[in-house]
This record gives C-alpha cells, structure tokens and sequence, in this order.
C-alpha cells in the first residue's frame, strides 16, 4: 500500500473510532445512575467526570515527559 492511502485509512479509521467512543460516553453515564439508584445523581456523576478528568490528565501529562517518543520508538528497533 502507498503511504498516502496509509494515511487515509489512519484518519478514517480515527474519525470513526473517536465517534464510536464518544456516542457511548452517555450510556456509562446513564449505567452509573442506574448502578447508584438511591444516590442523588450528583454525587456518583461528579466521582465518574472526576476520574475520566484525571485519566486524561494522566494520559495527556505522559506525552510532556521529554524524548518519550523517541525513546518507545528507538526502543523497538
């Protein structure tokens, strides 16, 4: 395959994957009200939007750590 045809599928593929992921946020969110039933919404919404923030905080906060790409990169050769 050609890299451009590479590239194309890698956006497509991202595009989709990030609505797939993004169209079922409200299902967990509606399960976590479900679960927690005689607990105000509130409460366990405020835990789940505190943690999902912390997770990418995590997640985003990894990328700040110097040569970290390269490192996992070279590392594979």
């Amino acid at each position: 395959m050609s890299f451009v045809l590479l590239v194309v599928w890698l956006y497509i593929s991202a595009v989709l994957g990030g609505c797939f992921i993004n169209g079922s946020i409200p299902l967990f969110y509606e399960l976590t009200i479900e679960t927690t039933y005689p607990v105000a919404e509130g409460i366990p919404m405020a835990i789940v939007t505190t943690s999902n923030h912390l997770a990418c905080l995590l997640f985003l906060g990894a990328l700040m750590i110097p040569n970290i790409g390269e490192n996992l990169i070279l590392s594979r050769n």
